[in-house]
């Protein structure tokens, strides 16, 4: 479609004037106007300047008009697109995914036409706005998305007197926003619209509804006061709009961007100003609009207008530009991540140097302490606070696990994830995944865990498993491990007339060593491998932790080649496995980065992949009855089961990103820190006392 509006960001080498501190420190500014080669500079004044940005109908955005009035150049006028962020930056200081970008003027002022209104009423004779609007408001309604998305998912849909029935919903606004004066309102619209909700709708239930940022104590509202005078139901709780849709009859507003919520949802709105979405034939209107007569949109014609065609957005992790479609999902993800949090109340037994990254990923917001030593005092800072205790796994013992049950506080239990950093955590190198479970832990076969409570329930549909075959291209091909710690090639030579064999190394003190391995050592496992293979040629690789000097195992060459041929240190996990026939493992990871390079594998212990059909087993676990595809597996394993958090973009995020952080590392190292340098320092001094 052309667009003259905006045919001035397709210059070059332009010289913009930013009208405000708050625009000049706009994240990604740049890349949201993709211009090429263009200066910026603040404050903002008429000599040479080709563009003068401002924000809406704020003091800065009438400079920008004003100043391009008077100097013949051009304005562009910003405000946040209608899906924005996770929470309000007020709340949370998070940067807006979405901008809107108008050069006539600014979407909430209905006295003028702005741009929205022009591509609105550009839509109307568009055949496939509607099918492109009708796909937005599907993704809105099934992820329940909206502007922000911090609802407390712990509320369940509705206040219990408000589950049954319909029921009336007036929408707040915050005081003196300009979407309220430049709709056409003032404070007696809100007034006028709450005595009318009762007047119309005799004998319902009338329910106001506070903004976000009202109940967030940030701003003041209009309606708290007169609806306690009037005794309507005042809602307090944060709860998602989509949630309520279902049980509203009439949605009430001047002019909230939930009346266009509401009616994507299907509801009934009454507009008592001129909003974006009134004025079209589609709502009650107190108001008129002139200029918007003789043009009929639907719903899905002015959400491909308002939500795809007037906004633009950025990856919330790369910060390239990006689809609304693509938002609304990273914004799902990032919802359902924080929603999965919020019963984590403290944290117990947690090594200090992980702290920084356990509240980053499970307690970004948190003002309150976290962290504990004290078994009694954890446990009481839970109570108090109403949630959940975590701990670190192998930490756990059965004292803390009787203390949380008579005390009613659930335990989860934290450990690193499978695709975790690039170095050792025994070096202190944070993770990038963690897993946290409310049922047991991976590594202990004795009880049910959540990915083994996934592996055996979950249906794994189309969309997921095709997800995971890329995700397992990727990981060969990129050469993907735990730890993916670089080191160079040693030099080795292979039989080709006999099978090879991959014994990996694992710590004897291992908690997976004791619970999925019944105390077997790596002697136990070589003599087991040689006594079953005698003619087959074995490779032996000790465990990094242990070559690191940092925990204990099998690292004696001498009496590692009583059984193996070969005794390897440096050569990466992955390129021994490529090199071999079968991996023997009691319960080390090795053995499922086998199986995801199509090898062979035999379990001497019980690890989490062992018992569904894909590995060599020699002990069984009556609980794993289910028959899964490698892709079933690895779904559970690498994407439903572990938490994962992007370093550069601090977000909570999906696999794939992670192996595109650990790319850039190996291109770009990041310099280790010095509590990293002393910790790997030390363990080469043990590793060469010993």
């Amino acid at each position: 479609m052309h667009n003259p509006a905006l045919e001035i960001l397709n210059q070059k080498n332009l010289t913009v004037g930013l009208c405000s501190r708050g625009i000049s420190r706009i994240r990604h500014l740049d890349r949201f106007l993709q211009l090429d080669n263009a200066t910026y500079k603040y404050p903002a004044n008429m000599a040479k300047t080709d563009l003068f940005i401002g924000w809406g109908n704020k003091p800065s955005g009438r400079k920008a008009v004003k100043l391009a009035k008077q100097s013949g150049s051009h304005f562009l006028l910003l405000e946040d697109a209608f899906i924005r962020s996770y929470a309000p930056q007020t709340v949370s200081g998070e940067q807006t995914l979405g901008l809107i970008l108008d050069d006539k003027t600014i979407y909430y002022d209905a006295s003028n036409e702005s741009r929205l209104e022009n591509l609105i009423k550009q839509n109307c004779q568009n055949p496939s706005a509607a099918d492109n609007g009708q796909k937005l408001i599907n993704q809105l309604s099934t992820r329940q998305i909206c502007k922000y998305n911090n609802y407390d998912p712990h509320l369940g849909n509705l206040p219990p007197a408000l589950k049954h029935g319909e029921f009336v919903l007036v929408v707040d606004q915050t005081w003196q926003d300009l979407s309220v004066s430049g709709a056409g309102a003032t404070d007696t619209s809100f007034t006028r619209m709450l005595e009318a909700a009762i007047d119309e709708n005799p004998g319902r239930i009338i329910v106001v509804k506070l903004h976000p940022e009202v109940l967030a104590g940030k701003k003041k509202g209009y309606l708290k006061d007169l609806a306690i005078k009037y005794g309507c139901t005042l809602l307090t709780d944060n709860i998602n709009p989509w949630q309520m849709f279902d049980h509203v009859s009439t949605v009430y507003t001047v002019s909230s961007q939930l009346g266009f919520d509401a009616l994507m949802a299907g509801c009934k709105v009454r507009c008592f100003a001129i909003p974006f979405y009134a004025g079209w034939g589609l709502t009650g209107d107190e108001l008129k609009s002139p200029q918007r007569s003789g043009f009929s949109p639907t719903v899905q014609q002015i959400a491909d207008a308002a939500l795809n065609k007037y906004a633009r957005y950025l990856d919330a992790y790369n910060a390239v530009p990006c689809s609304v479609a693509t938002t609304i999902k990273q914004l799902a993800h990032i919802r359902d991540t924080h929603d999965a949090n919020k019963s984590l109340a403290a944290f117990y037994q947690i090594t200090p140097w992980k702290w920084q990254r356990v509240k980053q990923m499970f307690a970004q917001m948190s003002k309150q302490r976290l962290f504990f030593f004290s078994q009694k005092t954890a446990i009481k800072a839970a109570v108090d606070r109403g949630g959940d205790l975590v701990a670190w796994a192998s930490r756990i013992d059965e004292t803390l696990e009787k203390a949380c049950a008579q005390k009613g506080v659930k335990l989860h239990r934290l450990e690193d994830g499978f695709i975790r950093s690039v170095g050792l955590g025994t070096n202190f190198h944070l993770p990038m995944s963690l897993i946290i479970d409310d049922l047991g832990i991976y590594y202990n076969p004795g009880s049910e865990s959540r990915l083994e409570h996934i592996l055996q329930n979950h249906q794994f549909d189309d969309s997921l498993l095709a997800r995971t075959k890329r995700l397992i291209k990727t990981i060969v091909e990129k050469q993907i491990t735990k730890y993916n710690q670089q080191h160079p090639l040693t030099g080795f030579e292979l039989p080709k007339d006999s099978k090879i064999i991959f014994v990996p190394g694992q710590v004897d003190d291992d908690a997976s060593i004791k619970l999925a391995g019944d105390n077997m050592t790596a002697i136990d496992l070589l003599s087991a491998v040689r006594a079953a293979n005698p003619d087959s040629f074995i490779i032996f690789k000790p465990h990094p932790d242990v070559m690191s000097g940092q925990r204990t195992g099998l690292s004696d060459e001498q009496q590692a080649k009583q059984y193996a041929d070969l005794y390897i240190t440096d050569t990466p996990v992955n390129h021994l496995i490529d090199a071999c026939d079968e991996v023997h493992t009691i319960s080390s990871l090795t053995g499922f980065e086998a199986l995801l390079r199509n090898k062979t594998v035999h379990c001497h212990g019980l690890p989490f992949y062992a018992g569904w059909g894909l590995t060599q087993d020699h002990r069984t676990c009556p609980r794993r009855n289910r028959k899964l595809s490698l892709e079933a597996l690895v779904a559970a394993t690498l994407i439903l089961y572990p938490r994962y958090y992007d370093p550069v973009s601090k977000l909570p995020c999906g696999p794939e990103l992670i192996i595109q952080r650990i790319e850039e590392q190996r291109i770009y190292p990041i310099r280790p820190s010095i509590l990293i340098r002393c910790r790997s320092a030390f363990g080469k001094l043990k590793s060469y006392l010993r």
